[in-house]
């Protein structure tokens, strides 16, 4: 039985050890409306809010502590949503990048923040809003969710670089969020 190796491409084949890319996407807590005069971007979060970001944030923590490069809207509900995973995370060196392409981004926009995402990094998590999260998830992984606030979804791409993630390239592995945990 002849088990050489054919051609170069069979070499590169039997060699190949792709990188694997982890994204989350994190939607923000709920958030509180009682405060009309407040712009869409100003909204704080409610005390529900509150409570869903610190317990998704303890449980977000506890399984996946290596998730340090972090991205929101600059929407103060997501801002606030964030700050409970650094203080979660407890990290040094950790990132919070803003981007305002994330705030009611059309899904085009978002496919363009994935892309740029410094490759370096084999983890990103995004924090961001809904209906562009939804859209977002679905395009990358060919599979819907209903992204409830304070969702948080795992997508693994099996590339080396955030620009070689598009359609249906995603698997979603995980949709977690605050009712699964009784809240």
């Amino acid at each position: 039985m002849d088990t050489a190796v054919k051609s170069c491409e069979d070499t590169l084949n039997l060699y190949d050890i792709r990188n694997v890319k982890t994204l989350f996407l994190i939607r923000h807590a709920k958030s509180d409306h009682a405060d009309s005069t407040l712009s869409d971007m100003d909204r704080p979060l409610s005390e529900r809010g509150h409570r869903d970001a610190a317990m998704m944030s303890a449980i977000f923590c506890a399984e996946y502590p290596k998730a340090h490069y972090l991205v929101s809207s600059p929407a103060v509900r997501t801002l606030a949503t964030a700050a409970y995973f650094l203080k979660a995370l407890k990290k040094s060196g950790m990132e919070l990048k803003l981007n305002a392409s994330i705030y009611e981004a059309p899904l085009g926009d978002l496919i363009r923040v994935v892309e740029e995402l410094d490759s370096s990094r084999d983890t990103a998590v995004l924090f961001g809003h809904n209906p562009g999260f939804t859209l977002l998830t679905e395009y990358l992984t060919e599979t819907w969710v209903d992204f409830v606030t304070c969702g948080v979804a795992r997508i693994q791409f099996e590339v080396n670089d955030w620009k070689l993630c598009g359609k249906g390239c995603g698997k979603l592995v995980a949709f977690d969020y605050p009712k699964q945990h009784g809240l």
